[in-house]
């Protein structure tokens, strides 16, 4: 039986198509795999960028890509501005996605150990140091009193008007005012009143009104006057906060 140049054309074509799918390596993945994984404004972080800033807005995240031929150690000084994200499976030499959680500077470290250290016998070539410093910006799409809102905040710039032996929550976005501690400065303007922290609504700056991204603050005021409590901001073009208590 003849058989047709189109038909053995044909069946031609189909064993070399064949050919190519089983030799496609199964762990391939499309360019656009780590953009699709780490999220609108993601970018890669690779070796050329080490000793280099990394800005970044809340929320946005990196795709760490430092090559297969070390063997890295990650650090980063404060996870709580930036941590890997949990269970994400990432393109062969990538050591996984980085994402922006709170406003502030920290630094990321990646020690790389040469892979033939692990061969018998090891080889005694040098461990590579990589660096980058990352700053998380305020979003510029959020406002302050967007912010101030959020956390049930006290309006900024506003007179407060209590009883002697009143109690107040004091909330502030951490990302505008993150120093918990050393946040809160009260000065007597007039008369004898005092700021007290009441303990038992929780952990200081962290009392049971605290929202996520907010600090909570749980005060009482004795005596009777005014008092201004002030509180300065860490983000350039954040005004400082503002609000004067009149006990009566």
């Amino acid at each position: 039986m003849n058989i047709s140049v189109a038909t053995k054309t044909k069946r031609l074509l189909t064993s070399l198509t064949v050919g190519v799918t089983l030799f496609l390596p199964i762990t391939a993945a499309p360019a656009s795999y780590a953009a699709s994984q780490t999220g609108q404004g993601s970018r890669i972080v690779t070796l050329a960028d080490s000793g280099k800033t990394l800005n970044l807005h809340g929320g946005e995240s990196f795709l760490l890509k430092l090559g297969e031929s070390f063997d890295w150690t990650i650090k980063i000084v404060n996870q709580s501005i930036v941590r890997r994200v949990p269970n994400v499976m990432v393109v062969r030499g990538a050591q996984g996605i980085y994402r922006a959680h709170n406003v502030g500077s920290t630094k990321l470290t990646a020690v790389g150990d040469p892979l033939c250290r692990k061969a018998t016998p090891a080889c005694a070539a040098p461990s590579r140091l990589f660096t980058l410093k990352i700053r998380v910006l305020l979003s510029p799409s959020i406002s302050f009193a967007a912010k101030l809102a959020a956390c049930g905040s006290i309006p900024n710039h506003s007179t407060q008007k209590f009883v002697a032996t009143s109690r107040v929550f004091i909330n502030l976005p951490k990302d505008i005012y993150p120093n918990k501690i050393h946040n809160l400065q009260f000065k007597s303007v007039t008369g004898n009143t005092k700021s007290i922290w009441i303990s038992n609504a929780g952990a200081y700056g962290e009392s049971f009104r605290a929202s996520s991204g907010c600090w909570s603050y749980y005060y009482e005021f004795e005596g009777k006057g005014e008092m201004d409590l002030r509180v300065k901001s860490a983000i350039a073009g954040m005004p400082n906060y503002l609000v004067r208590f009149m006990i009566r």
